[in-house]
């Protein structure tokens, strides 16, 4: 099997898997009990909090609370800031639909005012314009560090400099998923007030998420019921999810600089390799202004549904667009904020890779690839 799908999802590292299974044995007592059993599990679950706020070294300005999904973090923050009718908001619809339809939804429940984010040719969010649609009413901007379709990487930390400077009581929130233990960057002194993440996008297990929140910020949470997670998000806490996801961001740390440079030399690769299959093919982006762990294909001549089913036959595994929005028909929105001609929709693929894809998967499917295109060559107008 030859899988290129990681931004979907990731199989589980060695060593998640093993604290999975060491922890769904021993560690069934519920965290928040009184006896000792439980406060056992309640000071590991404090030791790995405290683990995550150093990743982004976060300790000294966060909070990190522990939910199920980056789409719960990402409602958390959306619908517990208190927005109004009076409220703007600025978003881009080319991010994922865990932010785009909970905004809808605010916008549809309070009267809140939606601006899209105005981004570059290359997807990157546009400063100058920017800096001139914020104001004083801006109450959120939320912002995707690495787009999950295009790969664009965003410098976060300016653009939330900029945000304050211009409206200093707006919450920056940024989705991180597809960012977080794959780039280098950090919280410290950083002027981002919440930043969501997920594990089973790093080879730790789903169901499992956390919320960086800048200390001081108050949400009103989702669930309420026992005041789990400091009162955030009311729930008994997964503990052997946490464990796992612990165990793999950790793997991920220890090997992100070097796994980011290997990453980009296959990106690099698979860019020079696949144009030379076939004249159609294109790239959207360029790979200085995205992450190399995405690459966005564009085959001009034939739909990516059949190219998709083709390589499936092959037991290769790509994607023609995020997991969240492949039922989507017709023209895809978020293509359209990411500004690729309409006409296109239906000609783009998406490949990502995992720290651990080696240069010899990417050449079997470079053949893999070339053996579709011979197979399907007279479908290719």
């Amino acid at each position: 099997m030859l899988y290129f799908d990681y931004a979907a999802s990731t199989p589980l590292s060695e060593n998640a898997l093993r604290s999975l299974k060491n922890s769904f044995e021993s560690d069934f007592a519920n965290p928040h009990s009184a006896h000792k059993l439980s406060k056992n599990i309640a000071k590991k679950v404090e030791g790995i909090r405290c683990s995550f706020l150093d990743f982004l070294k976060a300790k000294d300005q966060y909070e990190l609370y522990f939910l199920s999904s980056a789409t719960e973090a990402n409602n958390t923050v959306i619908k517990g800031l208190g927005l109004n009718s009076e409220s703007k908001v600025i978003f881009s619809n080319s991010d994922h639909p865990s932010t785009v339809n909970p905004l809808g939804f605010i916008e549809k429940m309070t009267g809140a005012k939606l601006f899209e984010m105005p981004l570059c040719h290359d997807a990157t969010i546009d400063f100058e314009s920017l800096e001139k649609l914020v104001d004083e009413a801006t109450k959120l901007v939320v912002i995707t560090h690495v787009n999950n379709l295009s790969g664009s990487l965003q410098n976060i930390l300016e653009i939330a400099a900029l945000i304050k400077k211009k409206s200093p009581k707006c919450h920056v929130h940024v989705d991180g998923v597809q960012a977080f233990s794959k780039v280098e960057f950090s919280l410290k002194d950083s002027q981002i007030d919440s930043y969501s993440i997920s594990a089973h996008k790093i080879c730790g297990p789903k169901g499992i998420a956390a919320l960086y929140l800048k200390k001081g910020v108050t949400l009103e949470p989702l669930l309420h019921g026992g005041n789990q997670e400091h009162g955030m998000r009311s729930s008994t806490l997964a503990y052997p999810l946490v464990e796992a996801f612990f165990s793999a961001a950790k793997d991920q740390f220890e090997k992100l600089n070097d796994a980011y440079i290997k990453a980009k030399e296959l990106n690099l690769f698979l860019r020079e390799e696949l144009s030379k299959l076939h004249q159609n093919i294109s790239y959207p982006f360029s790979l200085e202004s995205t992450s190399p762990y995405i690459l966005m294909i564009q085959f001009k001549g034939i739909s990516s549904d059949i190219l998709l089913r083709h390589l499936e036959m092959k037991d290769v595994y790509i994607s023609s667009s995020s997991a969240c929005s492949s039922k989507v028909k017709g023209l895809n929105p978020s293509y359209l904020a990411l500004g690729i001609d309409s006409k296109f929709h239906k000609n783009i693929l998406r490949l990502s890779f995992g720290m651990d894809t080696t240069k010899d998967e990417v050449e079997s499917l470079i053949n893999e690839f070339r053996s579709v295109i011979n197979e399907i060559g007279m479908l290719i107008k």
